[in-house]
């Protein structure tokens, strides 16, 4: 599921977006035969440049994702006139809801520059290869305005705070075999 389960509840406009969500990937579960593994590419809603004022790419709306989610709502339907219904989470909440679909052993990437075509597939559970990524391979050239701020936190961020403030998540979740 790459760049599709935020989207998904934008289909159903009656239902609770994050329901709608975990029955999206309860279905990619059921699907998978036992053993098999379900890859999650997708943004984080705590994404740093959000912080800076990076507009939310799904809204196209600064700090939207920020927002608790009732005001959230409230300045989707001020600004947009639609409900705030792409929905993104932090990491934390992405393997919560894996774990509720069925999902166990579940890894976690920074897909970099971006999920649709990572260059660099960071595991994000290793803090000494985030370290190594951001001091030896992100090349400052690729940071340009706003973003350049990106590359400054980066090479001074904690590898822990970094891999919790990312842009792109990937997530492998494995059904059991039983």
């Amino acid at each position: 599921m790459i760049g599709s389960l935020e989207w998904v509840p934008t289909s159903w406009p009656g239902k609770e977006a994050r329901l709608v969500q975990l029955k999206a990937v309860r279905e990619a579960y059921r699907v998978l035969k036992p053993g098999g593994n379900l890859f999650l590419g997708i943004e984080n809603r705590y994404f740093l440049g959000y912080f800076l004022g990076i507009p939310e790419p799904h809204t196209n709306l600064k700090y939207i994702s920020l927002l608790k989610r009732e005001k959230a709502e409230a300045l989707s339907q001020d600004l947009r006139g639609s409900s705030y219904r792409e929905l993104t989470h932090s990491k934390d909440d992405y393997i919560k809801l894996l774990k509720e679909a069925g999902f166990e052993k579940i890894e976690t990437f920074w897909l970099y520059p971006n999920y649709r075509t990572p260059h660099y597939i960071i595991p994000l559970d290793k803090p000494k290869i985030i370290k190594f990524f951001v001091d030896n391979l992100l090349d400052p050239r690729e940071f340009g305005g706003k973003e350049y701020c990106l590359y400054q936190f980066y090479q001074f961020l904690d590898p822990i705070m970094i891999a919790n403030h990312i842009r792109d998540f990937g997530f492998l979740g494995c059904r059991p075999k039983k």
